[in-house]
C-alpha cells in the first residue's frame, strides 16, 4: 500500500471512532455528506484513495457503534436488535462483556469473509438471481416463527403489524433519511425514555474478559454466516433483518444473540463491498459514494478493499475493547440519567437537522410504539416488522 492509502486508512479510523460513539449517528449520514463534498475532496485525493478512506470509516463505525448501543441503548439500524439485551447486561454490571460478544462476532465475520472472498465472489454471481425470487416467502416464514415464540402471541402480532404499517408509511413519504427517526424511535429513544423515567441504578461494571462458550460461539457464527450469505446480496434486506431471521428459527441465548448481531452487521458491510464488484450492486450507503467515484471495480482494487477492511477491523476491535473498559469504569460514577437526557437531546437535534420536524413527529410516534413491548415483556424483535413488512410488499407487488 502507498503512503497515501495508508494515511487515508488511519484517518478513516479516526473519523469512524468519532461517528461510532455518537448515539444514533449512522454511517449513511456521513456517506451523504461525503458525497456532497466529494468534488472538493478529489482535489487532494485520488478516487481510489478516497474509497479507502470511506471503507475504513464504515468498518470502524460498525465496531465503535456497539458502545452507545450498549451503554445508552441508543442504536442505529446495525445494532437495533442488540440494544435491549446489551442494555440488560449493563444493568447487571456486564456491559463490557456485551461489547466483547458483539466485537468478537464482528471481527469473526470480517476474518471469515476475507478468507472466503475468492469463493464468495463467484457464488454471489450464481446465487443472486436464484434466491431473490424467494425472499418474501422466507421473510413471511421467519415472521411467523418470530411471533409464535412469544407468550402473548396476539399482542406480538399486533405490534409486528403496527410497526410494519408505520415502516410502510414512513418509507413512502418524502423525507430525508427516513430510517433515522424510525429506528431511533423504535429501538433507541424508547429505551432512553424508560431509563430516564425509571432512574435505573447502574451497578459497578465487571471488566473481566468473558469466557466464550465454544458451542454458543459456533451456533452464532454458523447462524450468522448462513443468514448473511443467503440474504446479504439482496436489496432492501438489512443486517437487523438477517439477525431477526436467523434468531427466529431457533432459541438463542443472550450472549449468542449478541455475537450473531455483531457478525451480521459486519458481514453485510463485507458482502456489500463484494457485491459492488461481483454483481455491480450497492448494498450500503457508503458504497453508493464509492460507486460514484469508481466506474468499475477491478479485481486488484477489490482485494485492497477487503484487506483494508481486515486491517481496519483489527485496529477498531482493539479500540472498541479499550474504550468499553474505560466506559465500564466510569459509567456508575456519573449521573446516568443526565447522560440519557443528553443522548436523547442529541438524537432529537440530529433528527430535526437531518429529517426535519416531520422526522421529529415520526420519532415520537416510533418511540411510543417502541415502549409497548418493553412494558408488556414482549421481545423488541417484533418491531422488526417495520422493515420486514415493507420488504415483503416490495418483492410481492
Amino acid at each position: 500500500m502507498s503512503l497515501a492509502i495508508v494515511s487515508a486508512l488511519f484517518l478513516g479510523i479516526l473519523l469512524g471512532i468519532f461517528t461510532g460513539v455518537l448515539p444514533g449517528f449512522h454511517i449513511n449520514l456521513l456517506a451523504t455528506l461525503l458525497l456532497s463534498i466529494s468534488t472538493f475532496l478529489l482535489i487532494y485525493l485520488s478516487p481510489f484513495t478516497l474509497a479507502i478512506f470511506i471503507i475504513s470509516i464504515a468498518i470502524t463505525h460498525i465496531f465503535l457503534d456497539s458502545l452507545p448501543s450498549t451503554f445508552l441503548g441508543a442504536p442505529n439500524e446495525d445494532y437495533a436488535l442488540a440494544s435491549l439485551p446489551a442494555h440488560s447486561l449493563l444493568l447487571q454490571g456486564n456491559a463490557y462483556q456485551a461489547v466483547i460478544y458483539i466485537t468478537i462476532g464482528a471481527l469473526s465475520s470480517i476474518a471469515i469473509f476475507t478468507i472466503l472472498s475468492p469463493l464468495v465472489i463467484p457464488f454471489s454471481k450464481f446465487f443472486y438471481p436464484l434466491i431473490s425470487k424467494f425472499i418474501p416467502y422466507i421473510l413471511i416464514a421467519a415472521s411467523i416463527f418470530l411471533i409464535l415464540k412469544e407468550r402473548n402471541k396476539l399482542l406480538a402480532l399486533i405490534i409486528f403489524l403496527l410497526s410494519g404499517t408505520l415502516g410502510l408509511a414512513i418509507l413512502n413519504i418524502q423525507i430525508n433519511q427516513p430510517l433515522l427517526p424510525l429506528l431511533s424511535g423504535l429501538f433507541g429513544v424508547s429505551i432512553l425514555i424508560l431509563s430516564i423515567k425509571n432512574k435505573p441504578t447502574i451497578p459497578p461494571q465487571k471488566t473481566d474478559f468473558p469466557e466464550i462458550n465454544k458451542k454458543e460461539f459456533a451456533i452464532a457464527i454458523l447462524s450468522g454466516f448462513l443468514s448473511s450469505i443467503f440474504l446479504g446480496f439482496l436489496p432492501a434486506i438489512t443486517s437487523s433483518q438477517s439477525s431477526a431471521i436467523a434468531s427466529s428459527f431457533q432459541k438463542l441465548k443472550r450472549n449468542t444473540f449478541l455475537i450473531l448481531t455483531g457478525f451480521t452487521s459486519a458481514s453485510f458491510a463485507m458482502l456489500s463491498i463484494i457485491a459492488l464488484f461481483s454483481i455491480n450492486k450497492t448494498r450500503a450507503g457508503f458504497l453508493v459514494v464509492i460507486s460514484h467515484l469508481l466506474e468499475k471495480i477491478t479485481s486488484q482494487q477489490i482485494a485492497i478493499f477487503i484487506l483494508t477492511a481486515l486491517i481496519t477491523s483489527s485496529l477498531a476491535a482493539i479500540i472498541t475493547i479499550k474504550l468499553a473498559k474505560y466506559f465500564s469504569r466510569i459509567i456508575n460514577k456519573i449521573n446516568y440519567q443526565l447522560i440519557c437526557i443528553l443522548a436523547l437531546l442529541f438524537m432529537l437535534t440530529l433528527t430535526i437537522i437531518i429529517s426535519g420536524f416531520l422526522g421529529l413527529l415520526i420519532l415520537a410516534t416510533a418511540a411510543s410504539l417502541g415502549i409497548i413491548p418493553q412494558l408488556n415483556r414482549i421481545s423488541k424483535l417484533t418491531l422488526i416488522g417495520s422493515l420486514i413488512i415493507p420488504t415483503i410488499l416490495f418483492f410481492l407487488i
